[in-house]
């Protein structure tokens, strides 16, 4: 029971993620948004995976990965200039779209 509310925990929160992400494509800026933290966020899924992985928690394995792979794309792209937020943009937009990046 408590592992099903983690995992519901951690969908809510990594749904702010994927709205920033979304934001981010569509306006090509990162203005607004705390890089400090959206780093602290990246920590805090990092430090949650390993403990879901020493505990063999699937329940925090699982959206631990899944906020990283959310999050880590989003602060690489507000540390990044503005012409690499812009391509950083681009690529994300051909991997959500299913087009190959080369």
């Amino acid at each position: 029971m408590l592992g099903a509310a983690a995992a519901i925990a951690s969908i809510v929160w990594i749904a702010s993620f994927a709205a920033h992400k979304r934001r981010i494509i569509k306006l090509r800026a990162t203005d607004g948004l705390s890089p400090v933290t959206r780093a602290l966020a990246v920590v805090a899924f990092g430090l949650w995976l390993v403990f879901g992985i020493l505990g063999s928690d699937w329940a925090l394995i699982v959206p631990s990965v899944v906020g990283l792979a959310v999050s880590l794309p989003i602060v690489a792209t507000m540390r990044a200039s503005q012409r690499g937020q812009d391509d950083l943009a681009d690529r994300i937009e051909m991997i959500v779209a299913g087009d190959r990046v080369g």
